[in-house]
C-alpha cells in the first residue's frame, strides 16, 4: 500500500512538475513574442528615422536651389536694368519713345518674372 502511495504521491510530482513547465513555456512564449513585435516596430522606425534623414537632405537641398535662384533672379534684374537704363538714355538723345521698342518691354516683363519667382520661393518659407 506504501509502494502505491508513494507512486500516487510520485505522479503527483510530476503533473505539477508539467503543469510547471507548461506555465514556463507559455511565459518564453510571450516573452518570445513580445520580442518579435518589438523587433517588427523597431524595423518600422528606423524606416521613418531613414525617411525623415533623407526628407531633411532634401529640404536642405531645396533651400540652397531656391537662395541660388533667388540670387539668380536678382542678378538677371540688375542686368536688365543696367541694359534698360543706357536704352533709355540713347532713346532719350534719339528722340527714340523706349516703349516702342519690344525689346524694351520684353526686359521689362522680364524683371516682372523674376520678381514674380523671387515672391513665390519667399511664400514657401524656406529660409528657416
Amino acid at each position: 500500500m506504501k509502494n502505491i502511495l508513494d507512486k500516487i504521491n510520485r505522479a503527483d510530482e510530476i503533473q505539477a512538475n508539467l503543469e510547471l513547465d507548461k506555465t514556463e513555456l507559455g511565459t518564453h512564449e510571450v516573452e518570445l513574442t513580445l520580442v518579435a513585435e518589438l523587433k517588427k516596430a523597431l524595423n518600422e522606425f528606423n524606416k521613418v528615422n531613414s525617411l525623415d534623414d533623407t526628407l531633411r537632405t532634401k529640404y536642405s537641398q531645396l533651400q540652397q536651389d531656391a537662395k541660388n535662384i533667388i540670387n539668380q533672379c536678382e542678378n538677371s534684374k540688375k542686368v536688365f536694368l543696367s541694359i534698360m537704363s543706357k536704352f533709355e538714355a540713347s532713346a532719350k538723345d534719339l528722340g527714340v519713345n523706349v516703349d516702342s521698342s519690344i525689346d524694351y518691354g520684353i526686359a521689362k516683363e522680364n524683371i516682372n518674372i523674376a520678381n514674380s519667382i523671387i515672391k513665390n520661393i519667399n511664400t514657401l518659407n524656406l529660409n528657416k
